[in-house]
């Protein structure tokens, strides 16, 4: 196998027309061959520089490689992230969105609370209404039922009475005896009251015991609170029967009026009287 001397030489020969027996153009072709080795010593060293910053290119390629591989990671990240924050923002609407339809159930639920209250007092009303159109409605049946003879009139007849029917006897006895706007409020709850009466606009309330012993303080007392309850000017005891000396003393006291078994015998007859004046 030719080496590259023997190449070169041949080529040059031939470039230069050397022939062999030619000893100086030997020397210029040996001349020339150097220069030309030289000339590709420095070929090769300058590709072999440019190989070399051609290795170094490609890693900086593969550097930049990796960098743009890693920067696409982190973009994918970063989306990722975005995303979450836009749910989460989305997420924080939402809940000040709830919050706000909160705060306003809270306010309708409040109104219906307010309205649920308002119909309640409503109904309450109603059933106070209710029980005095009864009581009048009651008080109207009984008006005029106890005294329609003259025996009605006697106190042996109203010792034969009942509690109940001894409050809407008397209502009807103070009707005869001039008093209007009578009321007999309810049995049970009279708050110490069995009946209003007016007299001259002055407003009386009477609490009536039926009893088949005297009266004690005790009915003195439920007379003069349900004084106040009713904001009545006066108020009045009366009794088929009489009062003890504790009762009177009580009575003093609260100026409490006390209609006793005497007092009640001559309101019957003075309303006897007016009655039968009355029918003639």
């Amino acid at each position: 196998m030719p080496n590259i001397f023997d190449k070169y030489k041949k080529s040059i020969r031939k470039k230069y027309k050397i022939s062999k027996g030619n000893f100086k153009r030997l020397n210029n072709y040996k001349t020339k061959l150097v220069e030309e080795v030289k000339k590709l010593k420095q070929e090769k060293k300058d590709l072999i520089a440019e190989i070399k910053k051609s290795k170094k290119q490609t890693e900086q390629i593969n550097d930049l490689s990796d960098s743009i591989k890693k920067l696409k990671s982190e973009k994918e990240l970063l989306e990722v992230e975005i995303a979450r924050l836009y749910k989460a923002k989305e997420l924080t609407i939402d809940l000040k969105e709830l919050t706000k339809n909160q705060s306003a159930l809270k306010e309708e639920v409040k109104d219906l609370e307010e309205q649920k209250n308002q119909l309640l007092n409503d109904i309450n009303d109603l059933k106070g209404q209710k029980a005095i159109l009864i009581d009048e409605i009651e008080n109207q049946n009984t008006k005029k039922y106890y005294l329609k003879e003259e025996e009605h009139f006697s106190i042996e007849y109203v010792d034969k009475l009942e509690g109940l029917e001894f409050e809407r006897y008397f209502g009807e006895l103070l009707d005869k005896l001039g008093f209007y706007d009578i009321k007999v409020t309810n049995s049970s709850g009279d708050f110490g009251i069995d009946v209003i009466a007016k007299s001259e606009d002055i407003l009386y309330g009477f609490q009536c015991k039926l009893y088949s012993e005297d009266v004690g303080n005790k009915a003195i007392q439920e007379a003069f609170s349900g004084k106040e309850h009713y904001k009545c000017n006066i108020a009045v005891v009366v009794t088929n029967r009489f009062f003890t000396p504790q009762a009177i003393q009580q009575a003093k006291e609260t100026n409490v009026i006390l209609w006793d078994r005497t007092i009640l015998i001559n309101k019957l007859k003075q309303a006897s009287k007016m009655d039968f004046n009355i029918n003639i």
